[in-house]
C-alpha cells in the first residue's frame, strides 16, 4: 500500500501536515519499505494562527496524494483530519524515524 509521509529528510516523520511542502510516498508492504516519489504541493497552513480552512489547497494536496492510503505527519488539524476521512485518507500521527512509524501504520490499516 501507498503511504504518504510529511518529512523533511526521507529519514524521520518531522512535520505537521499543514507545514509539508511536499509528501514523500512510501509503498508498504508485510515485508519491506519502498520511496517511492515526492510529492511537491502547496503548503495548506499560512503563517496566519487563525487560518480558516482552505478549501482549494486542501484539495490540492488530497487530489495529489489520492493514490495513497495515508499520510503519516507529526499532527494535523481537525478540519483537515476530517476532510482527509472524507476523501478516503487515513491521518496517522507519528514522529520520529519513518521506518518504525510506516510499520506501525501498515499493521493499523491492515488490523
Amino acid at each position: 500500500m501507498r503511504i504518504a509521509v510529511a518529512t523533511l529528510d526521507g529519514h524521520e516523520v518531522d512535520l505537521h501536515f499543514g507545514q509539508a511542502a511536499a509528501f514523500t510516498v512510501f509503498l508498504v508492504d508485510e515485508r519491506s519499505i519502498e520511496q517511492e516519489k515526492t510529492i511537491l504541493v502547496e503548503k495548506y497552513c499560512s503563517s496566519d494562527p487563525d487560518h480558516t480552512f482552505h478549501q482549494q489547497r486542501f484539495q490540492a494536496i488530497a487530489e495529489a496524494l489520492g493514490d495513497c492510503r495515508a499520510v503519516v505527519s507529526v499532527r494535523i488539524g481537525d478540519l483537515p483530519r476530517q476532510a482527509l476521512e472524507s476523501a478516503g485518507l487515513t491521518h496517522i500521527a507519528a514522529a520520529g524515524p519513518i521506518e518504525p512509524a510506516l510499520r506501525s501504520a501498515y499493521q493499523l490499516l491492515t488490523a
